[in-house]
């Protein structure tokens, strides 16, 4: 099941990149996580 959020699929998009960005070696997971964090709060208006 989707969540139900507006913004649902710019979230899922910051997540996925996240991701990529770990398996790519680009960054470490807490780094990675930082950075989605922030971006998700941008997006949500937080």
């Amino acid at each position: 099941m989707t969540p139900v959020h507006p913004r649902w699929l710019d979230l899922e998009a910051v997540l996925e990149d996240a991701v990529v960005r770990v398996l790519l070696g680009e960054s470490t997971p807490e780094e990675a996580l930082n950075m989605a964090q922030q971006e998700a709060l941008q997006i949500v208006g937080g």
